[in-house]
């Protein structure tokens, strides 16, 4: 049985009615009527007190004078709220958010000037109603104005109408987050994330899963006068489906596009495909990662390679892995940088250990034969150069050490 509720405390007068006899078990809309002079937080102080546990009660959301009374949703140090955007207008810098429970609600706009962690609980926060986004690009469940710096970590976020998973201008960090955007129902361009402006870092274990042909990670220099250089990083052990796309809007020079927007992949599962959207440069350096499609050397950052993946578990999924590239081998031992290896030759020892190059070396170093080893150093058709700041200018200085140099290569 519905019953009446009349509250009367300090001169204020609420009417409405619960869901049960005993307030205020259940959910509730109680009508604040007559309260011109009162400030809100004055008039949710007298509301509170008949407020149950886990609940919150949220003003405006019918009528400028309604409380509805909700499950909370989220909640700032002991303070309760029953929207996230509630709580994203009022956290302070260094705060964090934390989401109580799997919700189902409208897309949220983070404002310039915050300094704010969201911690999804491990819970998924589902974007059903109104979206985020500027005037005419309201289908978005996150848009992150530039001038914040935020920390999304712990939990999941969906969609059954959004196009954008988070569109940010911000500073943000995505750790232990999965970015699903594979039950939207919008047509269109599908995105899990895109950015026009600051740094993103993709962490933890984080995924980022779309539908089939739309893209996971769009990057997109827009220099209009507001908006500045892109440093994206994907750092996850998670997967990552869907496009790679790396593109420019209203630049009139492309060769600049590289200078200012960055992007570096260095671990993840990866089932993309990579779209330069025709540029001639570009800057993308993956150093890591395991790979469906090949990606092309281009994309691949200095001394490292794409190889065959030998992974067991992985490989029939994953058949492309990028990894270190080898400087030198001695036997079936790979060595990333040559000193290492001339190190690892034993001392003492009239038996020669080949040093095979497998890469050219270059740079500042000067690598010493040491004393009472016996090298030989098989050049396999690469180089070593010195710097004219390499000690004594040599790039390599045999110190009383056996040595000898030959190639091998046609």
């Amino acid at each position: 049985t519905v019953n009446k509720l009349t509250i009367r405390q300090g001169g204020l007068e609420i009417h409405g009615t619960v869901g049960q006899a005993v307030v205020p078990e259940g959910h509730g809309t109680i009508v604040v009527r007559d309260c011109e002079n009162l400030k809100e937080t004055e008039v949710y102080d007298v509301l509170k007190e008949y407020i149950a546990e886990g609940y919150v009660g949220v003003k405006g959301r019918t009528t400028a004078d309604l409380w509805d009374i909700v499950p909370e949703v989220c909640k700032i140090g002991t303070k309760s709220y029953g929207t996230l955007i509630d709580a994203v207008a009022a956290v302070q810098s260094g705060e964090t958010i934390n989401l109580v429970r799997d919700y189902e609600g409208d897309g949220v706009v983070v404002p310039g000037g915050k300094n704010f962690t969201l911690d999804f609980g491990d819970h998924t926060y589902k974007v059903i109603g109104n979206m985020a986004g500027s005037a005419g690009t309201q289908n978005q469940c996150f848009q992150l104005l530039k001038g914040s710096t935020l920390v999304f970590q712990n939990g999941t976020i969906a969609t059954s109408c959004a196009k954008l998973g988070i569109n940010t201008y911000s500073d943000v960090t995505i750790k232990n987050v999965t970015i699903d955007m594979s039950q939207t129902e919008a047509t269109g361009q599908v995105a899990c994330l895109e950015t026009c402006n600051g740094t993103v870092s993709v962490e933890g274990e984080s995924n980022l899963i779309t539908k089939e042909d739309q893209i996971a990670v769009l990057v997109l220099y827009w220099p209009n006068g507001v908006y500045g250089d892109i440093d994206v990083t994907l750092n996850t052990t998670g997967e990552v489906n869907g496009l790679m796309a790396y593109g420019s809007y209203q630049v009139q020079d492309l060769s600049t596009v590289a200078q200012h927007s960055h992007v570096a992949i260095k671990n993840g599962k990866y089932d993309c495909t990579f779209d330069m959207d025709g540029l001639e440069s570009y800057d993308y350096k993956i150093s890591g990662g395991i790979f469906t499609n090949k990606p092309d050397e281009s994309l691949v950052a200095d001394k490292y390679e794409v190889t065959e993946n030998t992974d067991v578990a992985t490989k029939a999924q994953y058949p492309y892995t990028v990894g270190r590239k080898g400087v030198a081998q001695i036997g079936t031992t790979i060595y990333y940088d040559l000193k290492d290896a001339i190190d690892a030759v034993p001392v003492g020892t009239e038996t020669e250990t080949v040093i095979t190059m497998l890469d050219n070396v270059s740079g500042t170093a000067t690598f010493t034969i040491p004393l009472n080893k016996n090298i030989c150093l098989e050049l396999n058709g690469k180089s070593i150069y010195a710097s004219s700041e390499a000690e004594g200018n040599f790039a390599l200085f045999a110190n009383k050490g056996i040595f000898s140099v030959q190639d091998n290569t046609d």
